[in-house]
């Protein structure tokens, strides 16, 4: 399956894309990016589901995950 994300925003990295096969990953880490601010849209020709996880680099609890599904 063929997947694309487009970031927009601030600084937004680079776009991501791969294909995969069921049950796989598509990974994209994006490092030196810490003034991002904004989203991203992931479109594929199948269906996907979505995790991020966001570490922070300040003290405290600064790992956010959240998720999300194509409809």
């Amino acid at each position: 399956m063929d997947v694309t994300c487009e970031f927009s925003g601030s600084d937004a990295p680079a776009d991501v894309t791969g294909t995969i096969a069921a049950g796989a990953a598509l990974t994209a880490v994006q490092t030196g990016t810490d003034s991002y601010v904004g989203s991203v849209t992931c479109t594929a020709d199948g269906p996907v589901v979505g995790v991020a996880n966001e570490l922070g680099g300040a003290t405290g609890d600064t790992f956010f995950a959240y998720g999300g599904f194509n409809q």
